[in-house]
């Protein structure tokens, strides 16, 4: 049976070694839902990269690293790395447009 929204909240918030930055990688992959493996195929990242950053092993992953999941789960990187509680995200083509 699959878990609950509220489970998984629980879940994340509870994980030992759970960074911000953990918390908020799962709880949009969840969001979607896509796997460990769909969302390092997708990210072009190595599956154990991904895993340690939901695990909390790795807290300071690289900007172009960041910059992938941000695009992915269509959020700021101030948000994923938990410097703002707003989701907010403007892809570069609405950006453009707005401006121009």
């Amino acid at each position: 049976m699959p878990k609950t929204l509220e489970q998984l909240r629980f879940e994340i918030k509870t994980r030992p070694g759970n960074t911000l930055l953990a918390q908020r990688v799962l709880a949009e992959r969840t969001r979607l839902e896509i796997s460990q493996r769909g969302l390092s195929a997708q990210a072009e990242l190595p599956l154990g990269v991904l895993s340690r950053i939901e695990s909390g092993e790795v807290s300071d992953p690289q900007v172009s690293t960041l910059t992938k999941l941000a695009d992915i789960f269509e959020v700021s990187l101030d948000y994923l790395t938990g410097r703002s509680d707003v989701r907010g995200y403007a892809p570069r083509e609405e950006q453009k447009k707005r401006a121009g």
